[in-house]
């Protein structure tokens, strides 16, 4: 599926690009999360848009980081509600120097929102 969808979204979004763009998956200060099934929050978000903007002829930079973003938090936050539930329910949990780590990085973290260093657009090719 994603064989077929990226390389025309790709194609448009670096190949047809002009200018800069560095993003990182979170914003100076915060953490990036993930999970061991899908990785990166922001990557696995920002691959799903590729597939999703297969139909939209011509997907951009800002609309495509912004959506990644949201989803990216939206799973961040999800998760972080469901894993500070465990530790409620289960005290001994962080009882471990790196479970207790988890736990106070999750309470700590209120969001996961894209770096967004450079967006540069010069334009098309």
């Amino acid at each position: 599926n994603i064989q077929r969808v990226v390389p025309k979204t790709l194609e448009i979004l670096l190949m047809n690009f002009r200018g800069t763009v560095d993003v990182n998956s979170s914003a100076r200060g915060q953490l990036g999360w993930g999970d061991s099934a899908d990785g990166g929050f922001f990557t696995d978000a920002f691959v799903d848009q590729l597939e999703s903007t297969f139909n939209n002829s011509a997907p951009d930079w800002a609309t495509m980081i912004n959506v990644s973003g949201q989803t990216a938090n939206q799973r961040f936050l999800t998760m972080k509600q469901t894993e500070l539930q465990k530790f409620s329910n289960f005290p001994a949990l962080a009882n471990s120097p790196a479970q207790a780590s988890l736990r106070d990085s999750l309470q700590n973290s209120s969001a996961m929102t894209p770096g967004v260093f450079s967006l540069n657009v010069a334009g098309t090719r």
